[in-house]
């Protein structure tokens, strides 16, 4: 098995044991692309489009959901504005991982601190010191040209 089929064996198993999703969640299910269609047969690492959402592991769900929807940040292959059904997905992997980190300085330390050598972990936005998607105040690049105020969504739709 190659690497990609190894890691798909592994989501489908764990969605199959997982104590976190109810019994419909669980069966094979085809991808939702970024149109919002279904992408060829049913899979066992991707979540039926109803609990697309449940891709988010439950300590992160509700503030990331939260948190995508304030700053205006799309999920990619969104399946209804939220996230992708595909378990994985590297932005809903991305969430899964670092989401505790947003309002969490001392996850932040204990994760990278060594690595990094971090003195003091600082906020990146007012109330968070670990952010999705960030693209600062300055168009450094010029990815949006004419555009006097950055969105994250703006970025994505250039």
């Amino acid at each position: 098995m190659t690497y990609s089929q190894d890691q798909r064996a592994l989501a489908g198993r764990w969605k199959l044991h997982t104590s976190t999703l109810d019994e419909a969640a669980k069966v094979p299910s085809p991808y939702m692309t970024k149109d919002g269609a279904s992408a060829g047969h049913a899979h066992d690492f991707c979540l039926p489009a109803e609990y697309a959402t449940f891709s988010l592991l439950p300590e992160v769900r509700e503030p990331a959901l939260a948190l995508f929807s304030a700053l205006g940040i799309p999920w990619h292959a969104s399946v209804d504005g939220g996230p992708s059904n595909h378990l994985l997905s590297s932005q809903v992997q991305c969430v899964n991982a670092l989401g505790q980190m947003v309002s969490d300085p001392g996850r932040v330390q204990r994760a990278f601190g060594q690595l990094l050598e971090i003195d003091q972990v600082l906020e990146i936005e007012p109330g968070r010191n670990l952010t999705f998607e960030y693209i600062g105040p300055t168009d450094y690049f010029k990815e949006v040209p004419g555009k006097e105020a950055r969105s994250r969504r703006a970025l994505h739709e250039h």
